[in-house]
């Protein structure tokens, strides 16, 4: 860690050069966005992977009253950090803040995320689990955004499904509800007898 001094005495220069102002609220920024867009390009990869994992861990510890603010934010250092466990558990958090709000179209933007991250993830029982647990509450978003019927949320409950045979648990049910509701609505009236009797 770098002393107090030497960071105020830079921060001071980086003002008196312009390339920092003060906003009212007291807090640093760049003058422009080409400014930071150069300063950001002179930080290495794996140097930026720490800055970011280092950000979120102190907004972790920071907000720890009030983290459903910034559990979005969370998520993209993590992810940036290369933290894809983290990222998914805040990009969760952050869906499941956004549904009790009716903001289903962003709950839609931060599951997608989500899932892309639980992809990468090596195969496991565990893996499975979670992904199976994303798929269901994208599901749900989905259909209230693009209604019963869209081709996504349809997409999204035939991948659940054997995710949901295999895996078991309560959610098996909410998919299995999810795909009945879906196969009603577009009249495809076989599938969903099928899926009924399940």
């Amino acid at each position: 860690p770098i002393s107090e001094d030497p960071v105020i005495r830079a921060i001071d220069e980086l003002c008196t050069l312009r390339v920092l102002e003060q906003d009212p609220s007291g807090n640093y920024e760049f003058s422009h966005g080409l400014v930071q867009d150069v300063a950001c390009s002179l930080i290495g990869p794996a140097r930026r992977r720490q800055l970011h994992r280092r950000v979120a861990e102190w907004m972790e510890s920071s907000d720890t009253s009030d983290a459903d603010a910034v559990c979005a934010q969370l998520a993209g250092h993590y992810e940036r950090a290369g933290l894809p466990d983290r990222a998914i558990h805040w990009y969760r958090r952050a869906a499941s803040v956004l549904q009790r709000r009716f903001a289903e179209a962003d709950a839609v933007e931060h599951l997608s995320k989500a899932l892309r991250l639980v992809e990468r993830l090596p195969a496991c029982p565990d893996r499975d689990r979670l992904e199976l647990e994303v798929l269901l509450a994208l599901g749900l978003s989905l259909s209230a955004t693009q209604g019963y019927a869209s081709e996504e949320a349809g997409k999204v409950y035939t991948r659940a499904r054997p995710l949901s045979e295999t895996t078991g648990g309560v959610s098996s049910f909410g998919v299995l509800a999810g795909s009945w509701t879906h196969s009603m609505v577009r009249a495809e009236l076989a599938v969903a007898r099928e899926i009924s009797h399940r």
